[in-house]
């Protein structure tokens, strides 16, 4: 089987657990560590037995194949350009970038170069996503019409981090943008209508807000998203046969369909590692020499940044 050697940049607070995603992950290997200090790099690579470099350092090994880009969001449109500039497949966390322009230019750069670009949606890649979507499918859970999802922690970032940045941060980009991925993967279907109303700041930060977003099949999603309450993180995929309902969607392998009749149908996936599945979903694509994810596609990624824009 071929394996894809990726460069981790960012040993920042989640890349421990991308790292060992990746480690899991069939089809990749953790070849290289990147950050600003040698220091650091050198430190967290000796615990995955992994090359460590200055950033722009990595980039020129010829033995990376891809970057996993886990900087903070100021830096996302720079270290992407930079890593599709020097030939590397890219998978970067979320949000890819703030604005459709630079979504643009950057998808387009790396169609030009044969290259993957791939905004890192964990939550999208998940075995228990993959089996809702296939229950949905199926048609015997009825016909989608709603969905509702949450996602707001107090704990989502300390002051002085990039999630209080008011121009690249905020709990839309920070936490919001998981249930605005995940009804736009269900409804399966291009935004015709949204808006975002955000309670901000005085610096123009959003604390909290609510997105609405009608699609062209007629499914409507809500997405409530913040940095200043907890709230019960979980989504809520109505039906006309009833609804599933999903806590902490974007890291578990468990759910539940509620039928109409008040039975409640127990659901449980293989669930290893949150950062796992997205890496596997990742390499494949190199691997079969895809032009780019069919699931965290260029459109995909426009139609979150969409939501984000209509933000008033």
């Amino acid at each position: 089987m071929q394996i894809i050697n990726i460069g981790l940049i960012g040993p920042g607070n989640i890349a421990r657990r991308v790292a060992r995603g990746i480690e899991l992950a069939k089809n990749a290997r953790l070849a290289a560590v990147g950050s600003r200090n040698i220091a650091r790099a050198k430190e967290f690579a000796s615990e995955f037995g992994a090359k460590a470099y200055l950033n722009d350092d990595l980039l020129k090994d010829g033995n990376i194949d891809a970057i996993y880009l886990a900087i903070p969001n100021a830096y996302h449109y720079e270290y992407i350009k930079k890593a599709l500039l020097a030939n590397k497949h890219v998978i970067c966390e979320k949000p890819l970038v703030v604005t459709s322009s630079q979504c643009e230019e950057l998808f387009a750069l790396a169609f030009s170069r044969n290259l993957i670009l791939m905004e890192a949606m964990k939550s999208d890649f998940l075995p228990l996503t993959y089996k809702v979507r296939e229950m949905l499918a199926s048609g015997n859970y009825g016909k989608l019409l709603y969905l509702d999802g949450k996602y707001s922690s107090v704990t989502s970032g300390k002051p002085g981090s990039w999630v209080f940045d008011e121009k690249t941060g905020g709990g839309l980009r920070d936490v919001g943008i998981y249930p605005i991925s995940y009804c736009n993967l269900l409804a399966n279907s291009k935004i015709k209508k949204t808006m975002t109303i955000t309670k901000d700041s005085d610096q123009g930060l959003d604390l909290l807000g609510q997105s609405v977003m009608l699609y062209e099949n007629g499914v409507l999603a809500t997405c409530t998203s913040g940095l200043e309450l907890n709230t019960v993180n979980a989504i809520h995929i109505y039906t006309d046969r009833g609804y599933f309902y999903i806590r902490d969607f974007w890291k578990t392998g468990k759910g539940q369909f509620v039928h109409n009749d008040g039975t409640i149908e127990e659901i449980e996936c293989e669930m290893a590692n949150d950062f796992k599945y997205e890496v596997e979903h990742f390499a494949s694509c190199i691997i079969e020499g895809l032009k780019e994810s069919p699931i965290a596609s260029y459109e995909a990624t426009m139609e979150i940044i969409k939501v984000f824009e209509g933000r008033r």
